[in-house]
């Protein structure tokens, strides 16, 4: 059941195709070391919470607005459900 509902929710292209036709081409970005960063560092959030949580991300920086789109899709914990993140936020990325 998890690995059809990790399948279905890969299916973010479509939304990241919107997204990429509205802000351009994204970064593609794994953030494992900002994973590893959050044993001896204080990462700020949302970046914290968000590398513990998903394997890669399609980042877009909405320059005009002062801000960040980050698309992922949580399925680094098995025990948790998966879900599809969209976050949007005005800090920087680590």
């Amino acid at each position: 059941m998890r690995l059809a509902e990790a399948e279905r929710f890969h299916e973010k292209e479509d939304l990241a195709g919107k997204l990429t036709d509205r802000r351009g081409e994204p970064h593609h970005v794994g953030p494992q070391t900002v994973r590893l960063r959050t044993g001896t560092e204080d990462v700020p959030e949302p970046w914290a919470q968000l590398s513990l949580r998903v394997g890669d991300v399609c980042l877009w920086q909405v320059a005009e607005h002062g801000r960040w789109v980050a698309l992922g899709v949580a399925d680094l914990d098995p025990g948790d459900e998966i879900q599809l993140l969209l976050v949007v936020t005005e800090r920087d990325p680590p």
